[in-house]
């Protein structure tokens, strides 16, 4: 039984808790930046372009992410998709090796005032979940360099 009295939590596990908090913070930075923030050193990456359809017609605005399968280099790399079209080029573009691909997309409708407020994504996806939160689309980045990848959905 209770005695009423709330259990004030330990300075020193508050202090455990923030440290690993940090460290696992300057961790992540550093996997991202390659420890010295040079790209030539990371991993192999290729400028990956291409068109991404929807029933047979470009999706007006959207956004592609490559996510990594186990045993790739990190990080995730994506894009805007805009009039079906997108290019990964940030960072040297997207990590040589196998990455599962979502795909969201809204209509020309759907996007209509949003397109200025990146902070919000319009409401209700062009694209069903089967190619985004549920997506099984895998890729094989395999070329150094540039490589175009199109993406026609039904």
């Amino acid at each position: 039984m209770s005695s009423g009295k709330i259990a004030k939590p330990s300075y020193a596990k508050l202090a455990w808790v923030s440290l690993t908090r940090g460290f696992l913070s300057v961790a992540a930075c550093l996997a991202l930046l390659g420890c010295n923030g040079n790209m030539d050193t990371g991993p192999s990456r290729s400028q990956v372009t291409g068109r991404v359809t929807y029933q047979g017609k470009p999706v007006p605005l959207g956004n592609i992410a490559f996510i990594p399968m186990p045993g790739v280099a990190l990080p995730v790399s994506g894009a805007e998709i805009v009039d079906g079209r997108y290019e990964v080029t940030n960072n040297g573009g997207v990590p040589i090796g196998q990455h599962r691909v979502e795909i969201n997309g809204w209509s020309a409708d759907q996007a209509e005032g949003n397109v200025a407020d990146v902070t919000e994504a319009p409401q209700g996806l062009l694209i069903p979940e089967k190619y985004n939160a549920k997506s099984d689309l895998v890729v094989d980045v395999n070329q150094k360099g540039t490589m175009s990848l199109d993406f026609d959905l039904k």
